[in-house]
């Protein structure tokens, strides 16, 4: 795929550009530039930070706080991981087909489209399940996933090549969008839409979206600091702070001295050792216990904050949700590919038919997400469902065993329909006219309208 390319987009490994030129050398071939050597580079004073480019640093500034959230520090958080984590596996191992419109009612599938072929390897990097994890997940850090567009000699698409979705800017002039790419060189250059693809979450302006750790920062804050609490609570061996009471008046150096005491007393590899005061000095717990302060309560509350930004079900990140009404598990993975995925799905199927088709093929090829596998209910469930469609037609025995990924048999695409339906509109056929359509008896005859009688002997 890499022989004959135009393109302007290099790979970027480890933060190390590979020209196109190069990509016959592998990647451990070359040498490695350092994280750090890479920030250090910097911009330069030829293109300096605009107010917009602020997320460019990776960070996220809580205007009330001043803390900062970062990509990392937010997947850090066990609930913002494991909600990337079931929608980003979940969406990436979907079976992703290209269909061909036969007529306004038929469509069949179509393997061999170039898209389809191109997707699962879209560059020398990633496959498939990777390359839509990657978009998946950026879209649920930074509501914005960028991939750059390289192009054959005849002007074929022929890679995507994911880029750093924070060293990019959107921006729209003459009623045109430009992507500003800064790469890990601090070198900037502006693209046309034409040459990226952008994929993007709820936007308010229809040109960025928007990044779900930006607007959640305050719940991702709370998790990390309830979470840090719990750490230096039971560091401190789960003791609370408090105060030393001494009857009259300490000499001067000794509150200084005693305070050094008890903090190497009660703290590191002492803290459960035994400490004897003098002077007649007691100690007085000032802080409250964990169950006063709710904090198992609010370690709940924010993972059910988090969850409800990403419309996640709790229960899906091994969460336990008591408030669950549905009557089976098929119910609720029902509700979860609709309420939850389904909105992802589309986004993605949308930006590929339109972003990444030829204009020719707009109204006659169209990839689609396939949620069956999702959808299959227990064993009993299915058997019923398939007995139904068979019984009235809609399913052919071919129809069922590929549901249940078997092999076609022989003269297993015929449908069934029931001897006592009519089409809609036509007369019921008269009932005298199936009288006496019972075959005669052997000794019933024609001219005779009464059977004759048997001789007693």
């Amino acid at each position: 795929m890499g022989i004959g390319l135009k393109g302007e987009f290099p790979f970027f490994y480890n933060n190390r550009e590979i020209q196109p030129e190069d990509r016959e050398i592998q990647p451990e071939d070359k040498e490695i530039q350092p994280e750090a050597e890479a920030r250090n580079k910097g911009f330069g004073p030829s293109q300096p930070l605009s107010a917009t480019d602020h997320w460019l640093l990776g960070t996220i500034t809580d205007a009330l706080s001043g803390e900062k959230v970062s990509d990392e520090q937010s997947l850090q958080v066990s609930t913002v991981f494991a909600c990337i984590k079931v929608l980003s596996e979940t969406i990436s191992t979907l079976p992703l087909k290209w269909y061909k419109k036969v007529s306004d009612d038929k469509r069949e599938e179509y393997s061999d489209y170039f898209l389809a072929k191109l997707f699962r390897k879209p560059n020398k990097l990633q496959k498939k399940i990777g390359f839509i994890e990657n978009i998946v997940a950026m879209l649920s850090l930074r509501g914005n996933y960028y991939g750059g567009k390289n192009y054959t000699q005849a002007g074929k698409l022929a890679e995507i090549i994911s880029l750093k979705t924070k060293q990019m800017t959107p921006e729209v002039k003459d009623n045109e969008i430009i992507y500003k790419y800064i790469n890990d060189k601090g070198v900037s250059k502006d693209y046309s839409a034409d040459k990226i693809w952008h994929v993007k979450s709820l936007s308010l302006d229809g040109v960025v979206g928007l990044s779900p750790i930006e607007y959640a920062r305050k719940s991702i804050r709370l998790s990390q600091h309830a979470e840090n609490h719990g750490i230096n609570y039971y560091k401190n061996g789960a003791r609370t702070s408090g105060y030393v009471k001494v009857p009259g008046k300490l000499k001067e150096g000794m509150k200084e001295k005693m305070i050094k005491e008890l903090t190497y007393g009660m703290t590191g590899d002492n803290k459960f050792k035994v400490m004897v005061f003098d002077l007649g000095a007691e100690w007085k717990e000032t802080g409250i216990s964990q169950e006063d302060s709710q904090y198992l309560e609010t370690r709940r509350f924010s993972v059910e904050e988090i969850c409800r930004f990403y419309r996640m079900p709790a229960v899906m990140i091994g969460h336990p949700d008591k408030t669950m009404t549905h009557s089976s598990s098929e119910q609720f993975m029902l509700s979860f590919v609709k309420f939850t995925l389904a909105p992802w799905l589309k986004r993605i199927e949308e930006a590929i038919n339109v972003d990444l088709s030829p204009e020719e093929d707009y109204d006659k090829i169209y990839a689609e997400f396939s949620i069956n596998g999702l959808l299959r209910g227990d064993t009993e469930s299915r058997n019923k469902s398939y007995a139904l469609g068979r019984q009235w037609g809609w399913l052919s025995v071919n129809d069922i065993r590929k549901k249940e990924n078997d092999n076609p048999i022989e003269n297993g695409d015929r449908y069934l329909e029931p001897v006592n339906m009519i089409e809609a509109g036509e007369d019921p056929p008269d009932v005298d006219d199936n009288k006496n359509t019972s075959p005669k008896a052997d000794n019933e005859d024609d001219d005779d309208p009464k059977p004759k009688k048997k001789k007693k002997k």
